[in-house]
């Protein structure tokens, strides 16, 4: 079996000098967490993509084996006006997909998805970070300016995104989708 760990950031900003800052951040957060756990990370395989999209730039940081670890809040601090997904795969400790709105009043988590095989023990850190719901769902909805029901929909029923458990970026294609974003492709 494929080791699945990893962590990706899709951000949109109000410009292409506010996404390399927040580029810079979040790889310069990554590398020190890396190395504060294990001295040596897999940073070679840390890929990024900044691309002009309509009223801004689109970020995208895909770092395969690296983990957020509770770092969102510092990844997004300090950042323009803007908009942030965050999906963490911790490999059989589940998935965790976040929502952030981000702007000059600070980084906020408006919405954040725990999933697990439940063959394995749930990590219970991570349940009680969740911020779900219909409510939460349809403020995640509304940061990205999307209809809400797909995505109160997966709030519901997790069964889509705990059956792609085990496989790279897929338990998060259904929750991408419905805030109209794709899993980046290198």
């Amino acid at each position: 079996m494929v080791s699945t760990y990893g962590v990706v950031v899709i951000s949109d900003l109000s410009s292409e000098e506010s996404a390399r800052a927040l580029r810079a951040r979040i790889v310069d957060v990554l590398t020190r967490q890396w190395r504060e756990m294990s001295g040596s990370g897999p940073i070679d395989e840390l890929w990024t993509a900044i691309v002009e999209v309509e009223g801004g730039a689109r970020l995208t940081v895909s770092a395969p084996g690296m983990i957020a670890d509770r770092a969102e809040r510092e990844f997004f601090t300090g950042a323009d006006q803007g908009r942030a997904v965050v999906c963490e795969d911790s490999d059989e400790y589940g998935v965790q997909f976040g929502v952030w709105k981000l702007g000059s009043e600070g980084p906020s988590l408006v919405y954040r998805l725990y999933a697990q095989d439940e063959e394995y023990e749930a990590d219970q850190g991570s349940i009680a970070r969740q911020v779900r719901g219909a409510d939460a769902a349809t403020r995640a909805a509304r940061v990205f300016d999307v209809d809400p029901g797909a995505l109160i929909d997966l709030d519901s029923d997790t069964a889509p995104v705990v059956g792609e458990i085990g496989f790279v970026g897929s338990p998060f294609i259904p929750l991408l989708n419905a805030l109209n974003l794709q899993w980046p492709e290198r």
